[in-house]
């Protein structure tokens, strides 16, 4: 069975190995008995949701109860393990991939789902998404877009392939279809989307390969008709050989976003790059791992005004180590902060971090959720 940890941060599927309270800049409290989940699912934490869908691509919502959430009763050889992306905001949408599909559906705090909307049909299969909803802008009249003048941004990997066999990444805007994200990028392997401003995000995309991989960084905003304006395409930094599964992800941290970046730092050395995008990019820190890791999950969140990081890593330099899920915050210099390991498991393989809803959880801080394969 899948289970929580039960402390201020929530870990499905990963039982604890700590037995102590520890005081930092936040406080993991670790006695207090771990929490049923139901069955093993990369579940995406959402307010006051878990969302995950099954290989039916139908979505598995369970709703929080108290300081737990309903556990998940879907089998677990019907659970997809490719997870949700959610853009949230004045509404919040789950998207997902149905083949070269990119598939969108409206998800409510009641644990209930809207229709299904198929939004772009040239996406490679069983590619990385990135999600996000534009911030309040406080201009725009909420007639001519319902939600309060928010729009949902969508960054994906095309599925038509050029003369060298790259695929690039392309942006959906809603309401306004889809773009090349830039003319000058070459291949895309990740990607990733931060909103930075009411109308204004950080588009970056990895190109993965054996040799250097280059991190490109471009500018999105929207006009008050939510039409695309494209900046610049900058490769912010060049990083070594990719993992099959390396993934981007970005978080806002004073003055600018940092983007992080779990991937080899040499040939006998592996860790997550944290990149000062338009800041310090010749000068990125890491955070070192005893040995490489593929899959290397990795979430970041904003909590309570300070940007959390939650990653997984082995425990030792061995082959067959103990995994450890382990948190920490950013600060302005990049550096990762008041460390500490949360639980392990001899697999975790998916991480979600976000906030839970003030009406369910009693102000408690925001909670990061992993999964492990298996019973």
């Amino acid at each position: 069975m899948s289970s929580v940890l039960s402390t201020s941060l929530i870990a499905s599927a990963v039982p604890s190995s700590a037995n102590q309270t520890i005081a930092s800049r936040f406080v993991v409290d670790t006695k207090t008995p771990a929490l049923d989940l139901g069955t093993p699912a990369p579940a995406v934490v959402n307010k006051n949701l878990l969302v995950a869908k099954d290989k039916h691509d139908e979505l598995i919502l369970s709703k929080q109860v108290g300081e737990s959430f309903e556990p998940i009763a879907t089998p677990w050889e019907e659970v997809s393990k490719w997870p949700v992306t959610l853009a949230s905001g004045s509404k919040t949408h789950a998207y997902w991939l149905s083949g070269t599909q990119l598939v969108r559906r409206e998800v409510f705090a009641d644990g209930t789902a809207g229709p299904k909307t198929i939004v772009a049909t040239d996406i490679a299969s069983n590619s990385p998404i990135a999600a996000a909803r534009s911030l309040e802008h406080p201009n725009q009249s909420t007639n001519h877009h319902p939600g309060g003048g928010q729009l949902d941004v969508v960054v994906y990997i095309a599925s038509e392939s050029t003369d060298r066999g790259e695929h690039s990444a392309r942006i959906w805007i809603e309401g306004q279809g889809s773009l090349a994200a830039s003319q000058a990028a070459g291949g895309a392997t990740s990607v990733t989307l931060l909103p930075v401003g009411p109308r204004r995000f950080l588009v970056c995309t990895l190109d993965g390969r054996l040799g250097m991989s280059p991190i490109h960084s471009i500018a999105l905003d929207l006009d008050e008709q939510g039409r695309a304006i494209l900046g610049e395409d900058r490769v912010v930094y060049v990083a070594g050989p990719a993992e099959r599964q390396s993934k981007l992800t970005a978080v806002w941290v004073e003055p600018g976003p940092v983007v992080l970046l779990p991937i080899s730092k040499s040939t006998i050395e592996f860790g997550t790059l944290v990149l000062r995008v338009g800041i310090d990019e010749e000068n990125p820190t890491w955070v070192d791992y005893p040995n490489g890791l593929d899959p290397a999950p990795l979430a970041t969140a904003t909590v309570c005004d300070q940007p959390m990081v939650a990653f997984v890593r082995p425990e030792t330099s061995a082959v067959d180590a103990t995994k450890v899920l382990e948190l920490g915050w950013l600060d302005a210099q990049g550096m990762l902060r008041d460390r500490q390991v949360i639980a392990n498991h001899r697999a975790i393989t998916h991480v979600s971090l976000s906030s839970l809803s003030t009406e369910h959880a009693n102000h408690q801080a925001k909670r990061p959720a992993s999964s492990k394969p298996g019973g």
